[in-house]
């Protein structure tokens, strides 16, 4: 049920926004309670910064519009609205590795914070001449089964029935098998781990992981050894020139935000020499606004995106990818030459075009 606190006092601003709220839930079929807030000592603990406003618990953890963000409201309405009719399907691949193990529980989490279903993906291939033995490949295969039915009795005794796993083994190249389950599925995400694979195992995100990020057509999240889930308050996205052709790409990332209840900014990184021009300081994102900072720097792109990134404590860091830009160079050395760019927080890269999804 959605529960809706309407905060302020008495006043035609305050009766417009109760009788517009009441009016647009009604009209979307969602069930709801309300309740008005008029004390303002009770008001001030909601830390917000004008009145009428509204407190929404929908989807996730509570949410602030006030009564300029109409429109944003509006938004999460219909979001959730979705999300009321549709699971949410998140796709993680692994390989059984203590890093792909890390990201099958940040996953998990994910999915149940989200109330998705989790697919549990791992494929292999058997490149040595003794793979060409019916013995080798059964032993191969029974490993391998063993091994994601032991994950996932895991995971269903963590978290009992809030989370439906489900999972496949596949004999076949990594990368395709991710990138072909993923878009048959419609997932809102992937999910793969950030280190490689251990003796006798495929490596699996040096290459596989390029690849995945090249070619899939769904937003592919990165997960750090050590990152642990702990819910996702503030997202930001790299932009590389602010034009209205890449914020068209990140069309989806609104709504993955709304879901998530984060905060969503987008920031430009440039070099400190540059003439100083008048800059935005919003952009505008699937009709959305949300702030856009802008940063100078001197020297080394990379270690200055890490400085920025973590001062702004963002828990995901967003890139568009582009036929070539800074993704390439930026993604190319640090899954494989692990250098440069070592930030612990996860990574969501999204393709160029937007994939619009319908169930």
């Amino acid at each position: 049920m959605l529960k809706i606190k309407l905060l302020g006092i008495g006043s035609d601003r305050y009766d417009n926004l109760k009788k517009d709220t009441l009016a647009s839930v009604e009209e979307m079929g969602l069930s709801y309670q309300l309740e008005e807030v008029n004390s303002i000592d009770d008001i001030l603990h909601y830390n917000i910064k004008s009145i009428p406003a509204l407190w929404v618990n929908g989807l996730n953890a509570p949410r602030i519009f006030e009564h300029q963000d109409w429109e944003n409201f509006i938004k999460y309405l219909n979001i959730m609205k979705k999300d009321i009719l549709f699971h949410k399907k998140i796709l993680v691949a692994t390989d059984f590795s203590s890093a792909a193990t890390n990201a099958l529980e940040y996953a998990a989490n994910l999915a149940n914070y989200i109330n998705g279903d989790l697919y549990v993906l791992h494929a292999y291939t058997i490149r040595n001449k003794a793979g060409s033995l019916a013995s080798v490949r059964n032993v191969v295969r029974n490993d391998a089964e063993r091994q994601i039915r032991e994950e996932k009795e895991r995971l269903e005794k963590q978290f009992g029935s809030k989370l439906r796993v489900l999972t496949k083994v596949v004999e076949r190249d990594t990368a395709k098998s991710i990138t072909s389950m993923a878009e048959n599925l419609n997932a809102d995400v992937i999910i793969m781990g950030t280190k490689g694979a251990g003796a006798l195992k495929e490596f699996f995100v040096g290459s596989t992981a390029v690849e995945v990020a090249e070619k899939a057509t769904r937003p592919l999240l990165l997960i750090p050894a050590k990152s642990t889930f702990q819910g996702i308050e503030k997202i930001g996205a790299a932009l590389e020139d602010v034009s209205a052709k890449e914020l068209a790409a990140l069309n989806e990332l609104p709504q993955l935000a709304i879901k998530l209840n984060a905060k969503l900014e987008a920031f430009h990184l440039y070099p400190s020499d540059l003439p100083e021009t008048v800059k935005p300081t919003e952009v505008t994102i699937d009709d959305m606004t949300f702030p856009l900072n802008y940063e100078p720097i001197e020297g080394d792109l990379f270690s200055n995106m890490n400085n920025y990134v973590a001062n702004q404590h963002y828990n995901w860091v967003c890139f568009l990818r582009k036929e070539r830009n800074i993704f390439q160079e930026l993604f190319h050395v640090s899954l494989t030459k692990q250098e440069i760019f070592r930030s612990d927080r996860p990574i969501l890269i999204l393709p160029p075009v937007a994939v619009t999804k319908t169930a």
